[in-house]
């Protein structure tokens, strides 16, 4: 059985539109939550490949083990995820036992594959800006300011609403991982409020770091954004790419 396993039971929106066969060929016979029961229970052999997402987080570790140590796992634009900005990289135990290793942090010495949702067809559109600020706020995390903002509770806007608001804005305010990356992706400016996990260091592109709202110096970011799309076009290749070795790996003995 191949099995493709992240975080689906969330409301978290970057959580539920990072599975990767969402946007490739869904060559998988099942999808499960990785906090689910169903992961204790797989068949025997079974071909695992888990992400995207923030998954090295202790929370996930015991059961990550657990499914390196009885099946071939692969990982797809998986993330580090500690506590604390400055936090170095704490290496899983089970790491060596991953079969095939794809990872979202750049700096991370394993193989960068950036988060599959670069794939989402909304990216490619051109947006016109529309409101010089804007934040994007996670769920978790509440930020006070007096821009535009919206949330990455996935109850209450969709991925192109998201996608659209972000592309719509100068500069992107925000605490959440997929805002980043996704402002990142539209070639806006990112400011990182506050951020709370080493998984913020992970990225390629530059970024702002505050942890407060009234130090912005706004003239800093006077400058229109373009709609440039090199970063974008590279996350999309090195996806595609990592897709094929996906399939080898699924068909080796």
């Amino acid at each position: 059985m191949i099995v493709s396993i992240n975080r689906s039971n969330t409301p978290n929106i970057g959580d539920l539109v990072c599975n990767p066969f969402l946007y490739y060929d869904d060559i998988t016979d099942k999808r499960i939550d990785l906090l689910s029961d169903s992961v204790h229970h797989l068949p025997e052999n079974s071909k695992i490949i888990i992400g995207g997402g923030g998954l090295f987080h202790n929370v996930f570790r015991s059961n990550i083990k657990r499914l390196v140590d009885k099946h071939d796992c692969a990982t797809w634009a998986i993330g580090y995820n500690d506590d604390g900005f400055n936090t170095p990289l704490n290496k899983p135990d089970f790491i060596d036992g991953i079969k095939l290793l794809g990872n979202r942090d750049y700096n991370s010495g394993h193989e960068y594959v950036p988060c599959p949702s670069c794939k989402f067809a909304n990216f490619s559109k051109d947006y016109k800006i529309k409101r010089e600020f804007s934040v994007y706020q996670h769920l978790d995390h509440n930020i006070d300011s007096p821009f535009d903002k919206i949330t990455n509770d996935g109850n209450n806007s969709s991925f192109s609403k998201i996608v659209e608001f972000i592309g719509e804005s100068n500069t992107v305010i925000t605490n959440s991982y997929h805002g980043a990356y996704w402002s990142m992706l539209l070639n806006r400016n990112v400011i990182l409020y506050r951020p709370f996990s080493n998984r913020f260091r992970s990225f390629k592109p530059k970024y702002d770091v505050i942890n407060d709202i009234k130090s912005i110096n706004q003239s800093n970011y006077s400058n229109e954004c373009t709609n440039d799309k090199t970063y974008l076009n590279e996350c999309i290749d090195l996806n595609d790419k990592f897709y094929l070795k996906i399939k080898k790996f699924i068909n080796e003995d």
